[in-house]
């Protein structure tokens, strides 16, 4: 699997001197037009976390043009003291907003051409939540970083780069070939590797199946497993895989043989994804321990 890296943009600094000005004269009053009224922003309902410190509500930017109405949520602190904040930077609107029962994440939907998912977001202080980010906090705490120090953002792929250059964010883990673009489109440069050190190695996904299904359709799986198998082998050799790349990702030929791939494994190692299990337990990413020796296909 890819190395997830941690890239940064750079950020131009600006000097904000006051203002000294006479009292403005009063504007004159201007008839409320359709037009005004349309474009007025709107503020959804208002979701309250369970410990009463938080309020999540979405904010709709409307448009005459359907496809660049933007609508997006955003997070203020119930008493004030913070300036509200938006947490998501997407192009489609989430609805159906819920907190976790700990007040410590949020969870939506997003449509995308008439498919849907849910996926969290961590509020301010919240651990990690997946294995990338399992994987870069280990390394950051490594290089002396609290990982409690670091708020992850949890966002979709394609609006990761947007984010970075919108300075909604001030980094952003990602694989190839979101590095690349990254480091083309904005200058940003890589700071961290966060398969590297103590997760050197460590496996980053993989593929899963409810154990009935397993018992059921033993051929199936052997089957897929021999697939995997031989895409390993087109993997290690450098013109299919630039062909792949550049007809399923749409990259040209060029771009395509810049790109870093990570290693497919071709068998599975208790030890290895035990070592998983063990940190995202540590890193709160799981609620508890978990034995991965009785999860393995044969």
């Amino acid at each position: 699997m890819n190395h997830h890296k941690i890239t940064v943009g750079l950020m131009a600094a600006w000097l904000v001197a006051p203002l000294v000005s006479a009292a403005p004269a009063t504007p004159p009053i201007k008839p409320i037009t359709h037009q005004i009224l349309w474009m007025m922003k709107r503020v959804g309902a208002p979701v309250v976390s369970p410990d009463g410190k938080w309020v999540v509500y979405s904010v709709l930017e409307p448009s005459y043009e359907a496809d660049k109405a933007v609508s997006d949520l955003w997070l203020v602190s119930t008493d004030g003291l913070k300036p509200p904040r938006r947490i998501t930077d997407t192009t489609a609107p989430e609805d159906d907003v819920a907190w976790s029962l700990d007040s410590a994440s949020i969870a939506f939907n997003v449509n995308y051409s008439w498919s849907s998912w849910d996926y969290p977001y961590s509020s301010p202080g919240g651990p990690p939540y997946s294995l990338e980010t399992v994987a870069a906090s280990s390394v950051l705490e490594n290089d002396g970083i609290q990982p409690n120090s670091v708020t992850w953002k949890p966002m979709p792929t394609n609006d990761l780069i947007g984010a970075l250059r919108s300075h909604l964010v001030d980094a952003i883990l990602v694989t190839e070939p979101q590095i690349f673009q990254a480091e083309i489109q904005l200058g940003a440069r890589s700071v961290l590797d966060a398969c590297s050190g103590e997760t050197v190695n460590l496996p980053l996904d993989g593929y899963f199946a409810q154990a009935s299904y397993a018992k059921q359709h033993q051929g199936a799986l052997a089957a897929f497993h021999a697939a995997l198998l031989r895409a390993q082998t087109s993997a290690n050799q450098p013109a299919p895989l630039n062909a792949a790349l550049a007809h399923y990702a749409g990259m040209s030929r060029q771009t395509a043989a810049l790109i870093t791939v990570g290693v497919y494994p071709t068998s599975l190692k208790v030890g290895s994804l035990q070592r998983v299990a063990d940190l995202m337990s540590f890193y709160g990413a799981l609620p508890r321990p978990l034995d991965v020796s009785s999860m393995i296909f044969p």
